[in-house]
Protein backbone atom coordinates (compact mmCIF):
# COMPACT_ATOMS: atom_id res chain seq x y z
CA UNK A 1 0.00 0.00 0.00
CA UNK A 2 1.27 3.48 -0.93
CA UNK A 3 2.38 5.58 2.01
CA UNK A 4 0.35 8.64 2.83
CA UNK A 5 1.87 11.96 1.76
CA UNK A 6 2.50 13.11 5.32
CA UNK A 7 4.25 9.85 6.26
CA UNK A 8 7.02 10.20 3.68
CA UNK A 9 10.23 11.15 5.51
CA UNK A 10 11.79 14.45 4.51
CA UNK A 11 14.94 12.60 3.50
CA UNK A 12 12.91 10.83 0.83
CA UNK A 13 11.36 14.10 -0.34
CA UNK A 14 14.85 15.55 -0.65
CA UNK A 15 16.09 12.49 -2.53
CA UNK A 16 13.21 12.82 -5.00
CA UNK A 17 14.11 16.47 -5.49
CA UNK A 18 17.71 15.59 -6.30
CA UNK A 19 16.81 12.69 -8.60
CA UNK A 20 16.84 14.08 -12.13
CA UNK A 21 15.05 11.14 -13.74
CA UNK A 22 12.00 11.47 -11.54
CA UNK A 23 9.28 14.11 -11.82
CA UNK A 24 9.10 16.02 -8.56
CA UNK A 25 5.44 16.26 -7.49
CA UNK A 26 4.32 19.84 -6.88
CA UNK A 27 2.25 18.71 -3.89
CA UNK A 28 5.51 18.04 -2.04
CA UNK A 29 6.37 21.75 -1.97
CA UNK A 30 4.33 22.16 1.21
CA UNK A 31 6.76 19.78 2.95
CA UNK A 32 9.30 22.61 2.88
CA UNK A 33 7.09 24.91 4.96
CA UNK A 34 8.21 25.43 8.58
CA UNK A 35 11.19 23.11 8.25
CA UNK A 36 12.68 21.73 11.43
CA UNK A 37 16.28 22.60 12.26
CA UNK A 38 17.31 19.07 11.32
CA UNK A 39 15.54 19.09 7.95
CA UNK A 40 16.81 22.57 7.21
CA UNK A 41 20.39 21.43 7.84
CA UNK A 42 19.88 18.45 5.53
CA UNK A 43 18.50 20.68 2.79
CA UNK A 44 21.41 23.11 3.10
CA UNK A 45 23.91 20.25 2.96
CA UNK A 46 22.40 18.85 -0.25
CA UNK A 47 21.29 22.14 -1.83
CA UNK A 48 23.93 22.21 -4.55
CA UNK A 49 23.09 18.60 -5.46
CA UNK A 50 19.66 19.73 -6.60
CA UNK A 51 19.76 20.40 -10.35
CA UNK A 52 19.83 24.12 -11.16
CA UNK A 53 16.58 23.99 -13.13
CA UNK A 54 14.84 22.47 -10.12
CA UNK A 55 16.33 24.96 -7.67
CA UNK A 56 15.01 27.76 -9.85
CA UNK A 57 11.51 26.33 -10.18
CA UNK A 58 11.35 25.22 -6.52
CA UNK A 59 12.08 28.66 -5.06
CA UNK A 60 9.94 30.46 -7.66
CA UNK A 61 7.00 28.15 -6.89
CA UNK A 62 7.46 28.65 -3.16
CA UNK A 63 7.39 32.42 -3.61
CA UNK A 64 4.17 32.12 -5.62
CA UNK A 65 2.61 29.89 -2.96
CA UNK A 66 3.64 32.18 -0.11
CA UNK A 67 2.17 35.24 -1.81
CA UNK A 68 -1.32 33.72 -1.76
CA UNK A 69 -1.19 31.41 1.28
CA UNK A 70 -0.37 33.04 4.64
CA UNK A 71 -0.12 29.63 6.31
CA UNK A 72 3.05 28.50 4.54
CA UNK A 73 6.47 29.58 5.79
CA UNK A 74 9.44 28.92 3.55
CA UNK A 75 11.83 31.22 5.38
CA UNK A 76 14.46 28.53 6.01
CA UNK A 77 14.53 27.63 2.31
CA UNK A 78 14.85 31.29 1.41
CA UNK A 79 17.81 31.71 3.76
CA UNK A 80 19.58 28.90 1.91
CA UNK A 81 18.55 30.01 -1.58
CA UNK A 82 19.62 33.62 -1.07
CA UNK A 83 23.24 32.38 -1.06
CA UNK A 84 22.86 30.38 -4.29
CA UNK A 85 25.39 31.01 -7.07
CA UNK A 86 22.58 31.46 -9.60
CA UNK A 87 21.05 34.93 -9.93
CA UNK A 88 17.58 33.62 -10.79
CA UNK A 89 17.48 31.57 -7.59
CA UNK A 90 18.61 34.59 -5.56
CA UNK A 91 15.92 36.77 -7.15
CA UNK A 92 13.19 34.25 -6.26
CA UNK A 93 14.64 33.96 -2.75
CA UNK A 94 14.25 37.73 -2.36
CA UNK A 95 10.57 37.44 -3.30
CA UNK A 96 10.21 34.58 -0.86
CA UNK A 97 11.87 36.24 2.13
CA UNK A 98 10.44 39.74 1.81
CA UNK A 99 6.95 38.30 2.32
CA UNK A 100 7.87 37.66 5.96
CA UNK A 101 8.61 41.39 6.50
CA UNK A 102 11.34 40.40 8.95
CA UNK A 103 13.42 43.48 9.86
CA UNK A 104 16.46 41.22 10.02
CA UNK A 105 16.18 40.53 6.29
CA UNK A 106 16.58 44.22 5.48
CA UNK A 107 20.32 44.02 6.15
CA UNK A 108 20.65 41.11 3.72
CA UNK A 109 18.79 43.09 1.06
CA UNK A 110 21.02 46.11 1.62
CA UNK A 111 24.09 43.89 1.19
CA UNK A 112 22.68 42.52 -2.07
CA UNK A 113 21.85 46.02 -3.28
CA UNK A 114 25.34 47.22 -2.50
CA UNK A 115 27.43 44.33 -3.73
CA UNK A 116 25.64 41.63 -5.72
CA UNK A 117 27.51 41.14 -9.01
CA UNK A 118 24.32 40.74 -11.06
CA UNK A 119 22.34 43.92 -11.69
CA UNK A 120 19.00 42.08 -11.83
CA UNK A 121 19.56 40.85 -8.27
CA UNK A 122 20.44 44.37 -7.18
CA UNK A 123 17.28 45.65 -8.87
CA UNK A 124 15.18 42.97 -7.14
CA UNK A 125 16.74 43.90 -3.80
CA UNK A 126 15.98 47.58 -4.42
CA UNK A 127 12.34 46.75 -5.17
CA UNK A 128 12.01 44.56 -2.08
CA UNK A 129 13.43 47.27 0.16
CA UNK A 130 10.36 49.39 -0.61
CA UNK A 131 8.50 47.17 1.86
CA UNK A 132 10.87 48.28 4.60
CA UNK A 133 10.63 51.95 3.70
CA UNK A 134 6.86 51.67 4.04
CA UNK A 135 7.20 49.77 7.33
CA UNK A 136 9.57 52.45 8.54
CA UNK A 137 7.09 55.17 7.68
CA UNK A 138 4.39 53.53 9.77
CA UNK A 139 6.91 52.79 12.55
CA UNK A 140 6.64 49.01 12.26
CA UNK A 141 10.41 48.47 12.16
CA UNK A 142 13.21 49.98 14.28
CA UNK A 143 14.20 53.49 13.23
CA UNK A 144 17.85 52.50 12.75
CA UNK A 145 16.84 49.79 10.28
CA UNK A 146 14.68 52.27 8.41
CA UNK A 147 17.54 54.76 8.25
CA UNK A 148 19.96 52.17 6.83
CA UNK A 149 17.45 51.13 4.16
CA UNK A 150 16.62 54.72 3.24
CA UNK A 151 20.28 55.69 2.86
CA UNK A 152 21.11 52.56 0.85
CA UNK A 153 18.33 53.24 -1.64
CA UNK A 154 19.31 56.87 -2.09
CA UNK A 155 22.93 55.83 -2.60
CA UNK A 156 21.92 53.25 -5.20
CA UNK A 157 19.73 55.79 -6.98
CA UNK A 158 22.65 58.19 -7.23
CA UNK A 159 25.51 55.81 -7.95
CA UNK A 160 24.56 52.41 -9.36
CA UNK A 161 25.88 51.94 -12.87
CA UNK A 162 22.71 50.23 -14.06
CA UNK A 163 19.66 52.37 -14.88
CA UNK A 164 17.23 49.62 -13.86
CA UNK A 165 18.69 49.50 -10.34
CA UNK A 166 18.47 53.27 -10.06
CA UNK A 167 14.86 53.22 -11.22
CA UNK A 168 13.88 50.50 -8.75
CA UNK A 169 15.64 52.42 -5.98
CA UNK A 170 13.59 55.53 -6.79
CA UNK A 171 10.36 53.56 -6.81
CA UNK A 172 11.10 52.10 -3.37
CA UNK A 173 12.49 55.18 -1.66
CA UNK A 174 9.36 57.10 -2.72
CA UNK A 175 7.44 55.46 0.12
CA UNK A 176 9.50 57.85 2.26
CA UNK A 177 8.12 61.16 3.46
CA UNK A 178 11.51 62.82 2.93
CA UNK A 179 10.87 66.18 1.26
CA UNK A 180 13.76 65.75 -1.21
CA UNK A 181 12.09 62.71 -2.78
CA UNK A 182 9.63 64.98 -4.58
CA UNK A 183 12.44 66.53 -6.62
CA UNK A 184 13.72 63.10 -7.64
CA UNK A 185 10.27 62.05 -8.83
CA UNK A 186 9.86 65.34 -10.70
CA UNK A 187 13.21 64.87 -12.44
CA UNK A 188 12.25 61.36 -13.54
CA UNK A 189 8.84 62.47 -14.80
CA UNK A 190 10.16 65.41 -16.81
CA UNK A 191 13.16 63.51 -18.20
CA UNK A 192 11.39 62.66 -21.45
CA UNK A 193 12.57 59.06 -21.05
CA UNK A 194 9.64 56.62 -21.03
CA UNK A 195 11.30 54.18 -18.64
CA UNK A 196 12.02 56.91 -16.11
CA UNK A 197 8.48 58.28 -16.52
CA UNK A 198 7.17 54.81 -15.76
CA UNK A 199 9.21 54.75 -12.55
CA UNK A 200 8.04 58.27 -11.70
CA UNK A 201 4.40 57.20 -11.96
CA UNK A 202 5.06 54.17 -9.75
CA UNK A 203 6.80 56.47 -7.27
CA UNK A 204 3.88 58.89 -7.34
CA UNK A 205 1.48 56.07 -6.60
CA UNK A 206 3.31 54.93 -3.47
CA UNK A 207 4.12 58.43 -2.24
CA UNK A 208 0.71 59.07 -0.63
CA UNK A 209 1.06 62.60 -1.97
CA UNK A 210 -1.82 64.12 -3.92
CA UNK A 211 0.44 66.86 -5.29
CA UNK A 212 0.98 64.49 -8.21
CA UNK A 213 -2.70 64.35 -9.14
CA UNK A 214 -2.50 66.52 -12.27
CA UNK A 215 0.54 64.67 -13.63
CA UNK A 216 -1.08 61.28 -13.05
CA UNK A 217 -4.28 62.36 -14.82
CA UNK A 218 -2.26 63.85 -17.66
CA UNK A 219 -0.78 60.43 -18.44
CA UNK A 220 -4.20 58.81 -18.88
CA UNK A 221 -3.93 59.97 -22.50
CA UNK A 222 -0.39 58.77 -23.10
CA UNK A 223 0.30 56.91 -26.32
CA UNK A 224 2.28 54.39 -24.27
CA UNK A 225 0.13 51.60 -22.84
CA UNK A 226 2.69 51.05 -20.08
CA UNK A 227 2.49 54.68 -18.99
CA UNK A 228 -1.31 54.56 -19.09
CA UNK A 229 -1.17 51.40 -16.98
CA UNK A 230 1.02 53.01 -14.32
CA UNK A 231 -1.02 56.22 -14.38
CA UNK A 232 -4.36 54.52 -13.76
CA UNK A 233 -2.73 52.33 -11.10
CA UNK A 234 -1.33 55.41 -9.36
CA UNK A 235 -4.76 57.08 -9.45
CA UNK A 236 -6.21 54.24 -7.42
CA UNK A 237 -3.36 54.17 -4.93
CA UNK A 238 -3.55 57.90 -4.41
CA UNK A 239 -7.33 57.89 -4.13
CA UNK A 240 -7.92 60.50 -6.84
CA UNK A 241 -11.70 60.72 -6.80
CA UNK A 242 -11.74 63.09 -9.77
CA UNK A 243 -10.36 60.24 -11.88
CA UNK A 244 -13.45 58.07 -11.49
CA UNK A 245 -15.24 59.02 -14.71
CA UNK A 246 -12.07 58.74 -16.76
CA UNK A 247 -11.25 55.37 -15.20
CA UNK A 248 -14.71 54.07 -16.08
CA UNK A 249 -14.16 55.10 -19.68
CA UNK A 250 -10.71 53.52 -19.76
CA UNK A 251 -12.06 50.31 -18.23
CA UNK A 252 -14.45 50.01 -21.16
CA UNK A 253 -12.61 51.52 -24.10
CA UNK A 254 -8.84 51.20 -23.70
CA UNK A 255 -7.28 49.00 -26.36
CA UNK A 256 -4.92 47.31 -23.89
CA UNK A 257 -6.54 44.63 -21.67
CA UNK A 258 -3.95 45.16 -18.92
CA UNK A 259 -4.79 48.86 -18.78
CA UNK A 260 -8.50 48.05 -18.64
CA UNK A 261 -7.91 45.69 -15.72
CA UNK A 262 -5.76 48.26 -13.94
CA UNK A 263 -8.55 50.81 -14.33
CA UNK A 264 -11.09 48.40 -12.84
CA UNK A 265 -8.81 47.70 -9.89
CA UNK A 266 -8.26 51.41 -9.28
CA UNK A 267 -12.02 51.94 -9.36
CA UNK A 268 -12.33 49.27 -6.68
CA UNK A 269 -9.88 51.27 -4.56
CA UNK A 270 -11.82 54.50 -5.06
CA UNK A 271 -15.06 52.73 -4.22
CA UNK A 272 -18.63 53.93 -4.15
CA UNK A 273 -21.91 52.16 -4.86
CA UNK A 274 -21.76 53.30 -8.49
CA UNK A 275 -18.46 51.44 -8.90
CA UNK A 276 -19.83 48.37 -7.15
CA UNK A 277 -22.83 48.28 -9.48
CA UNK A 278 -20.62 48.67 -12.54
CA UNK A 279 -18.28 45.84 -11.50
CA UNK A 280 -21.27 43.64 -10.72
CA UNK A 281 -22.64 44.30 -14.20
CA UNK A 282 -19.30 43.35 -15.73
CA UNK A 283 -19.22 40.24 -13.57
CA UNK A 284 -22.62 39.17 -14.90
CA UNK A 285 -21.27 39.49 -18.43
CA UNK A 286 -17.87 37.86 -17.79
CA UNK A 287 -16.97 35.49 -20.63
CA UNK A 288 -14.18 33.55 -18.95
CA UNK A 289 -13.52 32.08 -15.52
CA UNK A 290 -10.34 34.14 -15.25
CA UNK A 291 -12.23 37.36 -15.95
CA UNK A 292 -14.91 36.47 -13.42
CA UNK A 293 -12.30 35.69 -10.77
CA UNK A 294 -10.58 39.04 -11.31
CA UNK A 295 -13.88 40.94 -11.02
CA UNK A 296 -14.78 39.03 -7.85
CA UNK A 297 -11.41 40.01 -6.40
CA UNK A 298 -12.08 43.61 -7.37
CA UNK A 299 -15.42 43.55 -5.56
CA UNK A 300 -13.75 42.08 -2.49
CA UNK A 301 -11.08 44.77 -2.64
CA UNK A 302 -13.78 47.44 -2.89
CA UNK A 303 -15.42 46.07 0.26
CA UNK A 304 -12.11 45.96 2.13
CA UNK A 305 -11.33 49.53 1.03
CA UNK A 306 -14.74 50.62 2.27
CA UNK A 307 -14.14 48.99 5.66
CA UNK A 308 -10.75 50.64 5.98
CA UNK A 309 -12.17 54.03 5.06
CA UNK A 310 -14.85 53.69 7.71
CA UNK A 311 -12.13 53.34 10.35
CA UNK A 312 -11.00 56.88 9.50
CA UNK A 313 -7.41 56.04 10.39
CA UNK A 314 -4.72 57.99 8.50
CA UNK A 315 -1.87 56.09 6.87
CA UNK A 316 0.61 58.89 7.44
CA UNK A 317 0.80 62.12 9.34
CA UNK A 318 2.14 64.69 6.89
CA UNK A 319 2.98 68.20 7.94
CA UNK A 320 3.80 69.53 4.48
CA UNK A 321 1.04 71.40 2.65
CA UNK A 322 -0.48 69.40 -0.13
CA UNK A 323 0.16 65.98 1.43
CA UNK A 324 -3.27 64.53 1.84
CA UNK A 325 -4.45 61.62 3.94
CA UNK A 326 -5.40 58.66 1.78
CA UNK A 327 -7.89 57.43 4.34
CA UNK A 328 -10.24 60.37 3.78
CA UNK A 329 -11.73 59.00 0.57
CA UNK A 330 -15.54 59.07 0.75
CA UNK A 331 -16.61 55.76 -0.72
CA UNK A 332 -20.28 56.06 0.24
CA UNK A 333 -21.24 58.87 -2.12
CA UNK A 334 -23.37 57.17 -4.78
CA UNK A 335 -23.41 60.16 -7.04
CA UNK A 336 -19.71 60.89 -6.77
CA UNK A 337 -17.86 61.36 -10.03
Amino acid sequence: MKKKQEEIPFSQVLAELIETDQVFPAVQIHRFSSLSTEDSAALELDWEKIPLKRRRSLVADMAAFAEVDPLVFFERVGQIAIKDNDQDVRISAIRLLVIEEDPGFAATLVDLLNSDPHYLVRAAAASALGTYVYLGEIEEIPSDVYEIVDKALLAAYRADEQVLVRRRALESVSYSSRKEINALIEDAFTSGDEDWQESALIAMGVSANLKWESKVLEMFDSESSQLRFEAVTAAGKLGIKEAKKALMTIAIEDEDPDVRQAAIWSLSELGGSDVAELIEDWLDEASTEEEAEFLEDALENLLESQMFDDLEMPLFDFDEDGLNDLSEIDMDDEGDD
